[in-house]
């Protein structure tokens, strides 16, 4: 009896596809399946006559169930799912699960066929798009409101100057304050004018020789009101070789002002905030520290600290550890956070020292 070229032919394209392609029986045990199958649900070659649920887990489990109660209800729709398979690397894999009736008249019981795709890059790239439309339309967004609050700004930085000219002698310390008062808004109005593109490096003339050390001991000062008002107490003592770095003075600042106030932020209640220098050499450089004793940060929110618009908080608009990122990134460092659930969370940020 000749073989039929018409079987053979099928036989290669169900073996060799890039879909998956699994036959099932009512009691969702599989009766045959390709190459393509088993790598989606990570299984081994032999899988004839095991129950699918053997390896999706049990989450994934519960929407292929519900898959099959919507095929059985009406016999002519194709019914689609996503699910995540994790390996055990910890990569995963997302794939849209679709299952249909399959009607063969050699058999007596009801079977399904279930294909499976690797939809993980497209995810990624629609991930992907989202955010850089929203960082698109913040940049727009940020570009009409820079005007608008630059004008009060630069109203409240004259008043200033004009208080201060009319100070007496005597009044050192309020003079102080007042010079603290519009280097601030002089910096905000520099941040306000940075805002209008998150995503533009620094100007290389604008980087100059900054004293971490320095820049921590003038954020303390600024954050001090808001620290007593949460009796919250800093702890930040270094003897180390002068923390220089090349950056960006501004922000650097901006850096570790808005870790300080998430530190202050995470601590409702009270609490310490530490900070410590690591002088480094190899690579040369200064990793810092900033460390609190706050309720920690939930598992599932940490692979997504540094996306845009992503907050916790109630009133936040998400930008800052973003922000954060984008300046690490753009002085050639690194940053990275630790936290255990009612321990509290520590942000470490390296920067490359300067060379000699």
């Amino acid at each position: 009896m000749k073989e039929n070229p018409d079987a053979t032919i099928y036989e290669s394209i169900f073996r060799n596809a890039i879909i998956g392609i699994a036959l099932l029986n009512s009691n969702g045990q599989i009766i045959e399946s390709n190459k393509a199958f088993c790598e989606h649900l990570n299984c081994g070659k032999e899988i004839r006559a095991s129950h699918y649920s053997e390896f999706v887990g049990d989450e994934n489990k519960g929407k292929i169930d519900q898959l099959f109660l919507m095929v059985e209800q009406d016999r002519c729709s194709l019914n689609k799912e996503v699910i995540a398979i994790e390996f055990d690397n910890h990569d995963h894999l997302l794939i849209e699960i679709s299952l249909s009736p399959f009607d063969c008249k050699n058999s007596q019981s009801d079977q399904f066929l279930m294909f499976t795709e690797d939809i993980t890059n497209q995810k990624d790239t629609h991930a992907a798009l989202l955010q850089s439309e929203k960082l698109a339309l913040t940049g727009q967004l940020a570009a009409s409101l820079a005007h608008e609050i630059n004008n009060p700004l630069q109203t409240s930085i004259g008043c200033l100057g004009l208080a201060e000219e009319i100070l007496d002698e005597d009044d050192e310390t309020l003079r102080v304050y007042l010079q603290m008062a519009m280097e601030e808004l002089q910096r905000s109005a520099r941040i306000v004018k940075k805002l209008r593109d998150l995503n533009r490096k620094t100007d290389y003339t604008e980087r100059q020789h900054v004293n971490l050390k320095k820049i921590i001991d003038g954020v303390l000062i600024l954050t001090k009101n808001r620290m007593s008002d949460r009796n919250i107490v800093p702890f930040f003592i270094y003897q180390g070789p002068t923390p220089n770095v090349l950056a960006s003075s501004d922000q650097i600042q901006q850096l570790i002002l808005n870790l300080i106030i998430n530190a202050i932020d995470a601590q409702p209640n009270g609490g310490h905030i530490i900070l410590e220098i690591l002088h480094t050499k190899d690579p040369e450089g200064f990793q810092l520290d900033i460390r609190d004793r706050g309720k920690g940060i939930e598992p599932e929110m940490m692979s997504h600290l540094f996306d845009p618009f992503f907050t916790s908080k109630e009133d936040g608009l998400g930008l800052g550890l973003y922000i954060c990122k984008q300046i690490v990134d753009d002085h050639n460092g690194s940053i990275k956070v630790e936290s255990k659930s009612d321990h509290g969370t520590v942000f470490s940020v390296w920067l490359p020292g300067i060379p000699s």
